[in-house]
């Protein structure tokens, strides 16, 4: 199977969700998740084509490159603030680089994470059991009851696809970030 494959069927399950519930999913606009979780689980197939379109868009690259130097000096600032504790505490809150306007700025080739976030299940049952945030699950448990039981792709079926695509442990999004800046050409 080719990641463009498992990206359709991800693409699938969230209209096949919208369609079961269209009140119930992330609304447009809506980018609290990119803003406050911004380094989505990523694999080397999915971080590929990214990296191509940093090599080919010059704007592109220069935002993010940008981007990417305001977090690391928010990191900096943030590992000194004794109300963080740990180093995770510092990363957790941390806008997605590719993020502009409200707007992804990579999201055709956005990684399958943010593809299956607000509509997929986790393992379980009930609203606690669907991939998203503490918002959107609040609208599910008020949503739910007049649906009934929506049928969402396990999240675990899409992730074990790109697992045996990719060979190779995720990394975080920001993890590419980091090597592929310090080794790109400043001119790229």
């Amino acid at each position: 199977m080719q990641l463009t494959e498992i990206y359709a069927q991800a693409d699938q399950a969230q209209a096949e969700a919208q369609r079961q519930c269209p009140d119930m999913l992330c609304r447009a606009g809506c980018d609290l998740c990119c803003r406050e979780h911004g380094s989505p689980i990523t694999y080397a197939v999915e971080w590929e084509p990214i990296r191509a379109r940093l090599e080919t868009d010059p704007a592109l690259y220069a935002w993010v490159h940008a981007a990417w130097q305001g977090l690391k000096q928010r990191w900096r600032e943030r590992l000194h603030d004794p109300t963080v504790p740990t180093l995770q505490a510092a990363l957790f809150d941390t806008p997605c680089p590719f993020l502009a306007q409200g707007c992804c700025q990579i999201y055709v080739d956005r990684p399958l994470t943010c593809r299956a976030f607000g509509n997929t299940a986790l393992p379980g049952a009930g609203t606690e059991a669907i991939y998203t945030c503490n918002l959107e699950k609040a609208r599910w448990e008020t949503w739910l009851p007049l649906y009934g039981q929506p049928a969402l792709v396990a999240r675990e079926a899409l992730f074990s696809q790109l697992e045996a695509l990719n060979g190779e442990p995720p990394l975080s999004l920001l993890a590419f970030l980091d090597r592929y800046f310090r080794h790109a050409s400043p001119t790229a």
